[in-house]
């Protein structure tokens, strides 16, 4: 049952907690990583570019040891220029998704076979987040639903093995600093 608005507010995460659900993140990135591959197949993109994204996050009702695991892809029919919350990547679709249901995201982990958004960026072997998305990463680090240590799991599928890219938010934001 998902859990009522008020709930998710005074739904408190421990440090311990926290600590524990990071390294539940951190061991499990492939299955992360998988679970935005899976999301990734559904992607609608008038350019073919598909990006699939899993958000894992922590919320009230939850045994020990259970996460909110929030999938989505992004979706762009048709060409039209599109900023903010009009566009619909799949990092936004996944994050609004968790934010019915969790206190706080651990983990974003992307799926996609490109590396180059369109815009600057400075990845190398796996898709960093668009300027959008890290736009709105800083929002939500801003309002706590995402913490400096939050991880960031960019996968490329391309080739015959998934490589990897494990960052945290805070290593993602600072290597873009120039965005501000």
């Amino acid at each position: 049952m998902r859990p009522t608005r008020g709930q998710i507010e005074n739904f408190s995460i421990s440090p311990k907690m926290w600590a524990k659900a990071l390294q539940y993140c951190d061991e499990h990135k492939e299955e992360l990583v998988r679970a935005a591959a899976f999301s990734q197949r559904h992607a609608v993109s008038h350019r073919a570019f598909q990006v699939g994204c899993a958000a894992i996050g922590l919320g009230p009702n939850l045994e020990e040891g259970e996460y909110i695991v929030r999938q989505a892809y992004n979706f762009t029919p048709t060409p039209k220029f599109r900023k903010g919350s009009e566009k619909r990547c799949a990092e936004r679709n996944a994050l609004e998704a968790a934010q019915s249901d969790c206190k706080a995201v651990l983990g974003i982990a992307t799926s996609s076979r490109g590396v180059y958004t369109g815009d600057s960026t400075k990845a190398h072997n796996a898709l960093h987040p668009c300027r959008d998305c890290r736009d709105y990463y800083r929002d939500l680090l801003r309002r706590g639903f995402l913490r400096e240590d939050t991880r960031i799991l960019s996968g490329n599928n391309s080739g015959e093995e998934t490589l990897i890219e494990t960052r945290t938010l805070k290593e993602l934001l600072n290597l873009y600093l120039d965005d501000a």
